[in-house]
This record gives C-alpha cells, structure tokens and sequence, in this order.
C-alpha cells in the first residue's frame, strides 16, 4: 500500500514526497541491519522493519492526522473553541501548540469583536447626534446671528416697542 500511494501521490500529482522515500529507506536500513549483522532473515527483517514503520508512522501521522481533522472540524462548524493536546515535544508538538495559540487568537478577536459590536448602534447613534448638534452650531455661528439683527430690525420697525 506504500508503494501504491507513492504511485498515487507522485504518479498524479508530480509532487515529491520525501515522507515515502524515509519509509522505503527505514525499511531497507532495517531489513539491512538485521540481516548483516543479525543473521536474520530477510523474511523476518521485513516484519520487523514494519513494525518500526507503523510505530515511526504512529510518532508522526496520528498527531498530524488530528491536526487535520480538527482543522476539517473547524472549517464545517466554524467552531473555534477546539484546542488539541501535543503528545511530544518536537516539531509536531511545535505545530500543535502554534496551532492552539493561534485557535485562542481567534477566540480573543471574536470575543472583542462581540464586545464592540454590542455597544456600535450606540456609538453611532451618539456620533450622528454629535455630528447633528455640529452642524446645528456651525448654521448658528454662519447663519444665526446676522439673521437675528435682521429680524430683531423688522420686527422693531413694524412694532416699536
């Protein structure tokens, strides 16, 4: 089944993968060493080189697969309270906890972004207001007070006091 998903992976898509080639070459050194200096049967060199396979594959694909799958998870339900656990202190450990910081990032800007969006109408109905009296002032101190003159003069002239 490796071979057939190199074929697949490399065959289809031209890409190389260097995850396949470290699988073939840990099988290989392992069937190797066992045989050279072992004694053992190629046969049983490849049962053994396996099992060192499936445990290498479990140390790198399991945490990788469940990074995978929380990132499906994410993007179906926009559900983005999922955090994962790192199990080592590696590389995939390091995409872990990068993955979780950025999940709590998310979490804080939609949270701040709930906060602001709570208090907007708010805020706009008090700038629309401000903005109103603005204009209101600034038509008084352009318009206002000649036109009080103006008017204060006509209505002298039609009624004296």
């Amino acid at each position: 089944s490796l071979a057939l998903s190199w074929n697949l992976f490399s065959g289809y898509t031209g890409l190389v993968s260097f995850g396949h080639a470290t699988f073939f070459g840990l099988g290989a050194f392992t069937v190797a060493l066992l045989t050279i200096k072992l004694g053992v049967t190629p046969w049983i060199g490849l049962l053994v080189a396996l099992l060192v396979a499936l445990q290498l594959q479990r140390s790198i694909s399991r945490p990788l697969t469940s990074l995978t799958s929380a990132m499906t998870k994410i993007g179906e339900r926009h559900d983005y309270s999922v955090a994962l656990e790192a199990t080592t202190n590696d590389e995939v450990g390091l995409l872990v906890d990068g993955f979780n910081s950025m999940m709590s990032d998310i979490r804080e800007r939609d949270i701040r972004l709930a906060r602001h969006r709570e208090h907007l109408e708010e805020e706009v109905a008090e700038r629309t207001r401000q903005q109103a009296e603005a204009a209101r002032l600034q038509a008084i101190a352009a318009y206002g007070l000649p036109g009080l003159r103006d008017l204060f003069a006509a209505v002298h002239q039609c009624c004296p006091p």
